[in-house]
């Protein structure tokens, strides 16, 4: 599909504006999940139960249900990420119930998330792919949602139509980074340890003993820190994996179409890094176009886009290529 300037800019903005809806869904869930953790693990500690007493069986049935239920509404990849998550996971004492209800949540989010990018990103390529700008409009302006009532499943409740058939079946955009759903796995069995590890402190300790609220904060959702935790990963996947999309969809076309020229376009905003800003602008040969070199993403969460170069457009004036100089030696 052959965009203008301005045409490729007002669609990367409507890319992105619909990315932004999802990372604050991605955002929300994530403070949603440190609430119910640090309720979980209240709970426990006022309840000033034995750690390694013997928990009443039918709390073990009605959480082995539970999991079974998160489970069998799965594909093979995310039930994967269950068993690992349990895989040492005894469900004997107080202690292990703790645990495990702890496990439950951080993994209810951690699909909600998977399937977030996977089902959000999904139609990028296609918008990037058809024929004529209005049609790349209707498809952004249709990218399925995965918000809705919420479904009322214990380990999921903070998310919302977390079980939906579209975003079960749905494929990875063969432009994205296969390894990211790989990171995600990585990253949510690193957060169950950190929080589990958190939640069995606090439960054998003194009540005021350990400031273990602020733990999990830090962990999730990054406290008071600028980093946001997991939370603020997550949703740097999301906009890696939608500008990987744009992007990567783009220069397959430039070079489908057999352009010759790009121009790297800085979508200025008052985060856009030095590297994009003194990019912006400058022209390219699509031949020569690197990834993070001078071809979009430059760096994680980058946001710039790049539009093909017409011999007669006005706005073209980077024409000078130092290799001609080499013909003056």
């Amino acid at each position: 599909m052959k965009l203008s300037k301005d045409q490729a800019i007002r669609l990367a903005k409507l890319v992105y504006g619909q990315e932004s809806k999802r990372v604050k869904e991605i955002e929300q869930a994530y403070k949603q999940l440190q609430t119910d953790t640090i309720d979980t693990i209240n709970s426990y500690v006022n309840d000033d139960k034995s750690w390694n007493a013997k928990a009443p069986l039918d709390d073990i049935k009605q959480l082995l249900e539970d999991v079974k239920n998160l489970y069998d509404d799965l594909n093979d990849d995310e039930q994967n990420l269950v068993r690992m998550a349990f895989s040492d996971n005894k469900l004997k004492s107080n202690g292990d119930m703790l645990l495990a209800k702890v496990t439950g949540l951080i993994i209810g989010v951690a699909i909600y998330q998977r399937r977030q990018l996977i089902g959000g990103t999904a139609d990028i390529s296609k918008a990037y792919e058809v024929k004529s700008y209005q049609s790349a409009k209707k498809i952004i302006k249709k990218t399925p949602k995965l918000s809705g009532k919420t479904q009322g499943r214990r380990f999921s409740s903070n998310v919302d139509v977390i079980m939906q058939k579209m975003a079960r079946n749905a494929v990875l955009d063969r432009h994205i980074d296969t390894d990211i759903i790989s990171s995600i796995n990585k990253q949510t069995l690193q957060t169950i340890r950190k929080v589990r590890d958190i939640a069995e402190r606090a439960a054998k300790s003194n009540k005021d003993s350990l400031n273990w609220q602020n733990e999990v904060a830090n962990v999730l959702t990054g406290g008071n820190r600028l980093t946001n935790g997991q939370m603020g990963r997550a949703a740097g996947m999301i906009r890696t994996a939608t500008a990987q999309s744009i992007n990567r969809t783009t220069l397959e076309g430039l070079k489908k179409r057999k352009v010759k020229r790009y121009k790297f376009v800085s979508l200025e905003a008052p985060t856009t890094c030095a590297d994009c800003h003194n990019l912006d602008g400058k022209i390219f040969n699509v031949a020569d176009a690197e990834e993070g070199v001078n071809y979009p993403l430059i760096h994680i969460n980058c946001q710039c886009i790049v539009t093909e170069v017409n011999e007669d457009d006005d706005w073209d004036t980077s024409t000078h290529d130092i290799t001609e100089d080499f013909k003056k030696l």
